[in-house]
């Protein structure tokens, strides 16, 4: 089996070198804001002679952008309508399986994970909440070689294109892909001042600071930069306890992520669930050890959707025009980035610089550490 793959990898490293040569990019097309967009630039990539998974991603990169990610059925409808006219971006030949051969995309699935549908991922980190398999997809087809059909790309059943997608090998080759681009790909760290939670206004003395992450940050990362501090991603055990902390981030749309509709995802707070608890709602923790006895779930929360969310943030549903936040809480994967998070810091730091954050280049390096 290693050998079928690596002369797989060969052909496809050496068809990827002849493809991009005569690849076709078409115009990049921004998905503006004043449509419901997100402000990024889309482009479509056609290569005559194909290419795999890994050529198209690393293409992707050198362009300045990455493998396009879905975070909404209207983002999916987008892209779609930017290449469903294009035959050359599309193989329909294989009628003998009914389906035909679309663009790669940026949805990946690492090694060992469950098959077929455990702990698919995008390659920006972004969480993975919405998708849009074909029926019966993905399956991890067992053909040989068995396993390894870990990438994504679009599907189109029989001599029909469709925005369904299918979980094909990374070393296959497909036809084209799609680029996005964002609107600001520079990531930045920005602390806000620690603000108190005075014990004569009821609260327990304790100083709670907001990090703006705009680049992205998982939870574990937030926890290594709050530990790197002195501190902790912020534990909650009452309901005063809960408004106080949303007080200081209701008010600040930077700090919440509303790229997946209708939901906008808030900072990271220090709730978690061991490996091997009961899902979707045993044994929930405190990164300290304390009671998780108060508890302020969104409606239908936890729900372990797309398996390992086992980690805690604040969840707000996006209303157009109106505040698109909200107090309550919700489960995500860990590995998932954000753009905040919120450090506790007890007792009161005796000395603390509002300038110099150590800790804080830990989200530098944009590593990931796994529990």
């Amino acid at each position: 089996m290693k050998g079928i793959r690596l002369s797989q990898i060969i052909i496809s490293l050496f068809v990827m070198t002849l493809a991009t040569v005569s690849a076709t990019a078409a115009q990049p097309i921004q998905w503006p804001e004043a449509s419901g967009g997100n402000g990024h630039w889309y482009q479509p990539v056609a290569v005559p002679g194909w290419i795999s998974w890994n050529g198209a991603n690393a293409a992707a990169e050198a362009a300045g952008g990455h493998l396009v990610t879905m975070g909404s059925a209207e983002e999916n409808a987008f892209v779609f309508d930017l290449i469903d006219d294009d035959p050359a971006l599309w193989d329909d030949s294989n009628l003998n399986h009914s389906h035909g051969s679309g663009p790669w995309i940026g949805g990946l699935q690492p090694d060992g994970s469950p098959e077929p549908k455990g702990r698919w991922r995008w390659v920006t980190g972004e969480p993975w909440f919405y998708a849009n398999w074909a029926p019966e997809q993905p399956n991890d087809d067992p053909a040989p070689p068995p396993g390894q059909q870990n990438r994504a790309q679009f599907l189109g059943y029989g001599q029909l294109m469709g925005p369904t997608w299918n979980d094909a090998r990374d070393y296959s080759l497909q036809p084209g892909y799609v680029i996005e681009i964002g609107v600001d790909n520079v990531p930045g760290v920005i602390a806000q001042p620690p603000v108190q939670w005075k014990t004569a206004d009821g609260g327990n003395g304790h100083r709670y600071q907001v990090v703006q992450a705009s680049g992205g940050v998982s939870w574990f990362d937030a926890e290594a930069a709050a530990e790197a501090e002195g501190g902790h991603l912020a534990t909650i055990t009452s309901a005063e306890e809960n408004a106080f902390i949303y007080d200081l981030i209701d008010e600040d749309s930077s700090l919440w992520l509303q790229t997946v509709s209708p939901r906008s995802l808030g900072p990271w707070l220090g709730g978690l669930q061991p490996d091997g608890s009961p899902e979707p709602d045993g044994n929930w923790q405190w990164v300290t050890g304390e009671p998780f006895l108060y508890l302020n779930w969104e409606a239908s929360r936890p729900d372990d959707s797309f398996d390992y969310q086992d980690k805690l943030h604040f969840l707000g549903p996006y209303v157009s025009g109106g505040v698109p936040w909200g107090d309550e809480w919700n489960d995500l994967d860990g590995q998932d980035l954000l753009v905040s998070y919120v450090v506790e810091f007890v007792p009161e730091p005796a000395t603390m610089s509002l300038l110099a954050f150590g800790g804080l280049a830990l989200l530098r390096r944009r590593g990931r550490r796994r529990k």
